[in-house]
């Protein structure tokens, strides 16, 4: 579904979401698909380094595909957001194909036009939900969760209905070459849904994502 700036700046703000525009986020020229993509879904990244907002937003010396951005999305350490890019970005590169749901095939090396790409600030060598910069966050998980619900709003055809969180997946869902994010999707899913299930009171799914985050720190849902 196509989707303009300003219908995702409103559930954006109906979500609450604490976020910045970056520079150009919204700019066609920055587009790669100049329009015509048709996002279905989510995908959800580290980092795998700190201060990355100068790589995600294309203004590293090294970055390749400029002006073309690394995400549409960056979660920073305080649970903020930076919209990198709308509608179009590069981030999931080679993999698939994918069914996110049945009726929702994504085509092989077709993610980056189809999925929406959140980059949470991480170096992703640990799942844990600790505050350590090896992990996430408590606020990167609870934000990110209210995140997803925005972004899966935005993109459903049937006003008040977002879509189901089973079009969530991780990088290393899409394709073996990655290995993130390091929780697990099941643990992801569960958290976007208690968010996704109490979107109409805001405040509450912020409290219930964060009970289950502590509850759960690991990263990986109690047997």
């Amino acid at each position: 579904m196509r989707v303009t700036g300003k219908r995702l700046i409103h559930f954006l703000d109906k979500y609450g979401l604490d976020y910045e525009l970056a520079p150009g986020w919204n700019d066609p020229r920055n587009d790669p698909y100049k329009g015509q993509g048709a996002l279905q879904g989510i995908v959800l990244h580290h980092t795998a380094g700190i201060d990355s907002e100068a790589w995600v937003i294309a203004r590293s010396a090294g970055y390749p595909y400029k002006p073309y951005r690394a995400c549409h999305d960056l979660s920073r350490r305080d649970g903020s957001q930076l919209i990198v890019a709308w509608p179009g970005a590069y981030h999931a590169g080679e993999g698939g194909p994918l069914e996110l749901t049945r009726t929702t095939p994504i085509p092989r090396n077709g993610g980056n036009s189809r999925l929406i790409g959140i980059e949470i600030e991480s170096l992703g060598t640990s799942a844990r939900i600790d505050g350590k910069r090896e992990g996430m966050t408590l606020a990167q998980v609870v934000e990110t969760s209210m995140l997803c619900v925005a972004y899966l709003d935005a993109i459903s055809p049937v006003p008040g209905v977002p879509y189901s969180t089973k079009r969530v997946i991780l990088h290393r869902t899409w394709t073996t070459r990655k290995i993130d994010v390091r929780q697990d999707l099941d643990w992801w899913r569960h958290a976007i849904r208690i968010a996704r299930h109490n979107r109409a009171k805001p405040a509450i799914a912020r409290e219930l994502v964060a009970d289950f985050a502590r509850d759960e720190k690991s990263g990986r849902l109690a047997a």
